[in-house]
């Protein structure tokens, strides 16, 4: 994961995949990164996210 912050935007590029095994982790990252950069859009760049489980999408 890494990000791009611009014009009041982050953006979160996620690559590889998410399942039960790092939807934890990758969900305190993302608050994390929310709470330290407090910008008026979030935006999370799945482009190069290969899987997602059901799991990975209650962040």
């Amino acid at each position: 994961m890494d990000f791009n912050l611009s014009e009041n935007i982050l953006t979160v590029n996620l690559k590889g995949k998410i399942d039960t095994s790092n939807a934890d982790k990758i969900n305190e990252e993302l608050l994390e990164l929310a709470k330290k950069f407090p910008t008026e859009k979030f935006v999370l760049n799945l482009e190069k996210l290969k899987y997602i489980s059901n799991t990975g999408l209650q962040f």
